[in-house]
């Protein structure tokens, strides 16, 4: 089986695809499409994520640092036992 286009006149290309495959354009004319709106929200929660994982390893290995930098250690403990047990 070949992904080759077979109107691509030899060109290395894959076909195009179907209607039913592709994100409708936001704005009609322009290549804008729902992706876009999905990887800025998926580049914030990712953001969040690792937001909150530095500060769980800076309170975990050095409480004192973590108070020194204005880190509320107490806030992050209680996220770490509610969400580990």
């Amino acid at each position: 089986m070949s992904l080759k286009d077979p109107q691509g006149f030899n060109f290395p290309e894959s076909e195009p695809f179907t209607e039913f495959a592709s994100l409708q354009p936001l704005i009609v004319g322009t290549r804008l499409h729902l992706g876009v709106i999905l990887a800025v929200v998926a580049a914030v929660l990712i953001w969040g994520v690792l937001r909150q994982k530095f500060f769980v390893r800076v309170v975990g290995f050095s409480p004192k640092a973590a108070v020194y930098a204005g880190i509320n250690s107490d806030v992050y403990d209680r996220l770490c036992l509610r969400k580990f047990g």
